[in-house]
């Protein structure tokens, strides 16, 4: 299955980032019907599938990934509120300061996952990517020898940042201090 390739089975194992498609598992995509209630039953299997590929996942990356295969170019509150709410009635979530992130049914909320490399055509930002995620980047860069600066842009330059922003590193500063804990 495809998420077998998405998230490392070992925390610090080398995987790749995979987006969805979303329109994938179901038959008819219909936009006009988006916000009908009888419409959550092609929406979850929708939003399932982004969750089981790519969680952890955060909150808004989901809902961008429903609406945009339904067409749509800007995620609104009402569709991001539409696409949470159902995906918080079937998955366990965690909450960090950039959001919620759903978690798939094969991980434990929280737990250690692999850090996943991007491609050329999937880039994430920082805050698209959970700290336990974070964190096993980070163990990955100190174990190389870096530390401090270096090592912050290090993992800046793994997720294919080209300039680092101050909640960037903080992000990844926190995620070097429970590192080093762990």
């Amino acid at each position: 299955e495809t998420y077998a390739r998405n998230v490392a089975d070992s925390p610090g194992a080398a995987t790749q980032f995979v987006e969805a498609d979303p329109a994938s598992v179901v038959e008819g995509v219909l936009a006009d019907d988006f916000f009908n209630k009888a419409y959550d039953k092609t929406l979850l299997p929708m939003i399932n599938h982004v969750v089981e590929v790519e969680g952890p996942v955060l909150d808004a990356v989901l809902a961008r990934r429903i609406a945009r295969a339904h067409g749509w170019q800007r995620t609104g509150a009402r569709i991001q509120e539409r696409v949470v709410t159902l995906a918080a009635s079937a998955h366990l979530s965690t909450t960090e300061e950039v959001g919620t992130f759903f978690w798939p049914s094969r991980l434990e909320p929280g737990a250690a996952v692999g850090f996943r490399r991007a491609t050329e055509d999937n880039t994430r930002s920082v805050d698209e990517v959970c700290l336990p995620e974070l964190v096993a980047l980070a163990q990955e860069v100190l174990s190389s020898g870096l530390m401090a600066d270096a090592a912050v842009l290090a993992m800046a330059r793994e997720l294919g940042l080209q300039r680092l922003r101050a909640a960037s590193r903080s992000r990844f500063e926190a995620a070097m201090t429970q590192a080093q804990v762990d």
